[in-house]
């Protein structure tokens, strides 16, 4: 499999430091919401005289007031977020919809405790997303082989979580935690690994560059800028090579599930940014495209040690041909 990916920060195969943390520039799906217009989005789906009346009973005469202001904000708020804001909601939501009681408690959390578009998802969670993510055939023989050394109680958290998630459709956090796995997965297979220090893969990444840079464009292509890369290597290694697979899923979830995360573009960028100005541009003339096009890099020791680490590996593993390529 292919690493990683940090919002997390990826794994090292040397000591990391810490990383400062740098908010992005929000994009339009990631704009604040307000806690009492995702609670009354909850209302307006689900409701009934008995629902409201349990559910002020509950609050304060202040967040009452509030969610009236949620009721009123509803009406002017464009489909498409409203679309968002209701999957963020139903990841968020792990209770039964059908269990009054729930979804009560979930609206009176939700108008306290704010609202985050982005959850923090469980192991659990991450594990049936994964699931889901692969062909039915695959997902079968997987699932299968976890389920069968697991505990009752885990079984049934899976079993609930996959029937949770089934209609959840969002693309950004599948790939997230697809490459929270990748990273996993790629932190276990270089352990042993201390590959060269930094100063010398800057140097080696230079070389390849001004050697063969079509050959160097086309591993950067495919590990961070080709859409449905990351998700065609997981379903493939999947498919080949189960019983890995089984195993590393096994054991992403006994780690809880963390795992270092550089998104894809950011890691392009921070390997462009180790390079020369000129061996860059002979990169971005290869890859036909502006080097200005990808985000400002947030560059720290342990992220090019990450980007590097992974760039090099992957290209050895192609064009030097040292072990088969698949699930790494």
């Amino acid at each position: 499999m292919e690493p990683h990916d940090e919002s997390s920060t990826e794994p090292s195969f040397a000591d990391s430091e810490p990383e400062a943390s740098v908010a992005p520039a929000p994009a339009e799906d990631t704009v604040p919401v307000e806690p009492e217009v995702a609670a009354a989005l909850l209302m307006s789906v689900h409701y009934s005289r008995a629902l409201s009346d349990r559910v002020f009973s509950g609050l304060t005469p202040d967040e009452i007031g509030r969610l009236a202001r949620g009721f009123i904000t509803l009406k002017s708020t464009p489909e498409e977020r409203l679309d968002r804001i209701w999957n963020r909601l139903t990841l968020l939501f792990t209770g039964d919809w059908r269990e009054e009681d729930d979804l009560v408690e979930f609206i009176r959390c939700v108008m306290r405790k704010g609202f985050r578009q982005d959850p923090p998802l469980t192991p659990m969670q991450k594990l049936a997303l994964l699931l889901l993510s692969l062909s039915e055939e695959t997902a079968t023989r997987i699932t299968t082989g976890i389920m069968a050394g697991m505990k009752r109680a885990s079984a049934n958290e899976l079993t609930r979580e996959l029937a949770h998630l089934l209609h959840y459709q969002n693309a950004q956090v599948q790939e997230r935690v697809l490459g929270e796995l990748m990273a996993f997965a790629a932190a276990r297979s270089t352990t042993s690994t201390r590959f060269m220090n930094l100063v010398a893969m800057e140097q080696e990444v230079e070389r390849l560059v001004r050697r063969d840079v079509t050959s160097c464009a086309d591993v950067a292509q495919r590990l961070w800028l080709q859409e449905g890369e990351i998700l065609a290597t997981f379903q493939e290694a999947a498919r080949l090579q189960p019983r890995q697979v089984i195993a590393i899923l096994e054991a992403f979830v006994r780690a809880g599930g963390e795992s270092a995360y550089i998104p894809p573009l950011q890691r392009a960028s921070i390997m462009r940014a180790c390079l020369t100005q000129e061996a860059a541009q002979l990169l971005d003339d290869a890859l036909k495209t502006d080097g200005e096009a990808l985000p400002e890099p947030i560059v720290s020791t342990a992220r090019k040690e990450r980007v590097l680490h992974e760039f090099l590996h992957r290209y050895y593993l192609e064009y030097m041909r040292l072990v088969p390529v698949v699930l790494q």
